[in-house]
């Protein structure tokens, strides 16, 4: 009898996840504890080992899919022995669109779908958004560091999915011309910020890089103090006050000057950012303490050359642990919820609140591209 693979809960909250890899391909042995798939949850990416013994029979979920609600079915294992027919008796709507595709149609059905891909190509066409592209996590990753448009990046993975090395080959102009409209824009504008003189990628924020290209400054001889170096708007205008410029000769006069007039307009100020699944529930946790816990600000001042003794001596007499000044105010915030209690409770609605008698406290700790409790 088949195995449904499912998507698995990596935590007692979450409810859905991003399918990140997956380690196996149909018709693979997979074995008790083998890892088969990374998915991303809103706090890592973590990975998924195989609990039974079989062959992967059918991959219903393609990786880079987000989203994917807790349980859902996402591959089917086969037990040895079993015929591969009954693979194919899982649901066909599981299966991702872009794999479809590659199933030739009836030949009763070929007029009508064909009928139906004549409108549909333009309609696809101007939906180049890099969110709508698949592309490997560490494509993305680069793509968002240098500003690389994947919308405009001919991939060169299984079915057309963009790779780490589409995106070098973007970032040192190797790329195909993007498509259209605003892809042209994106890439015209990113590039020449993306690598220095050397061929190096240079880190760049994408309002340093927009500000940078309108003023004409080269961001190969600016040094960025940003974090890990990554240059930031303060950076460029301390370049642009300096006079410090080094302004490149443009390449052709006549396609870049209306790109670059058209991308300092007024209107044309924002742009639209991806969030990955750790930062959207950042985003959403946020969202609701806000709005949903009374908030008051508590400001004074405080005399710490005692606790800074008091540290100084607790570090020097143990070697495995270091004790750093947050830590002393995260248990003065403790000590403080359990001399008042009144401020150690929740508002449950209903007209209840419930009274905590300990003190727990959670400490957001950041790390690349979000936060972890």
């Amino acid at each position: 009898m088949s195995i449904k693979i499912l998507m698995p809960a990596l935590s007692p909250t979450m409810t859905e996840g991003n399918l990140a890899k997956w380690h196996v391909k149909e018709g693979d042995q997979v074995n008790p504890g083998d890892v088969i798939a990374e998915i991303e949850t809103d706090k890592a990416t973590m990975e998924v080992e195989s609990i039974d013994e079989g062959i992967v029979g059918k991959i219903l979920v393609a990786e880079g899919t987000e989203a994917v609600p807790v349980n859902q079915v996402i591959g089917i294992l086969l037990e040895d022995g079993e015929d591969a027919s009954a693979a194919n008796e899982a649901p066909a709507a599981a299966v991702p669109a872009p794999e479809a595709t590659d199933t030739p149609p009836a030949a009763d059905e070929t007029p009508a779908a064909e009928a139906e891909a004549v409108p549909a190509a333009p309609a696809a066409a101007p939906a180049a958004l890099s969110g709508d592209v698949k592309a490997s996590p560490l494509a993305r990753r680069i793509a968002d560091q240098a500003g690389v448009d994947l919308g405009a990046v001919q991939g060169s993975g299984a079915h057309g999915k963009v790779v780490r090395s589409d995106v070098e080959a973007a970032m040192t102009g190797g790329a195909p011309a993007a498509k259209s409209g605003a892809a042209n824009i994106s890439m015209s504008g990113a590039l020449p910020a993306a690598v220095d003189g050397s061929g190096n990628r240079l880190f760049a924020s994408p309002l340093a890089r927009r500000m940078a290209a309108q003023s004409g400054v080269d961001l190969g001889g600016v040094k960025g103090s940003g974090p890990d170096g990554r240059i930031v708007k303060r950076d460029v205008d301390e370049a642009i006050a300096s006079g410090a410029s080094n302004v490149a000769e443009p390449e052709s006069a006549t396609g870049t000057a209306p790109v670059e007039q058209q991308a300092s307009a007024p209107g044309d100020t924002s742009e639209v950012v991806k969030l990955s699944t750790m930062r959207k529930v950042i985003a959403q946790r946020m969202a609701e303490s806000k709005s949903q816990v009374p908030h008051f600000y508590l400001t004074m001042d405080c005399e710490l050359d005692e606790l800074l003794n008091i540290r100084k001596a607790l570090n020097a007499a143990q070697e495995d642990v270091k004790i750093s000044v947050n830590d002393f105010v995260i248990r003065a915030c403790a000590m403080g919820l359990m001399e008042v209690p009144a401020a150690n409770v929740a508002y449950e609605g209903e007209g209840v609140m419930r009274q905590f008698h300990t003190a727990d406290i959670s400490v957001a700790v950041a790390i690349p591209g979000g936060l972890i409790t």
